[in-house]
């Protein structure tokens, strides 16, 4: 096999393999930025829901009648 006529192919190669790997690593940074996201959202909304019963509780339990 004659890789003399080949030579600009291992560049062209290259530059396929590299573009396919930093779209597929942008592709996984956007995934794992926006789960961080959700997951932060889905805490804050824990937090406030056991905070504002908390203080219901608290409230009804000190009622002065």
């Amino acid at each position: 096999m004659n890789f003399k006529d080949e030579n600009g192919f291992t560049l062209v190669l290259s530059f396929i393999f590299i573009t396919v790997l930093v779209i597929l690593a942008g592709a996984s940074a956007s995934v794992v930025i926006n789960e961080s996201r959700i997951s932060q959202k889905k805490y804050r909304e824990k937090q406030a829901y056991y905070l504002a019963r908390a203080g219901a509780e608290y409230a009804v339990s000190n009622i002065d009648i």
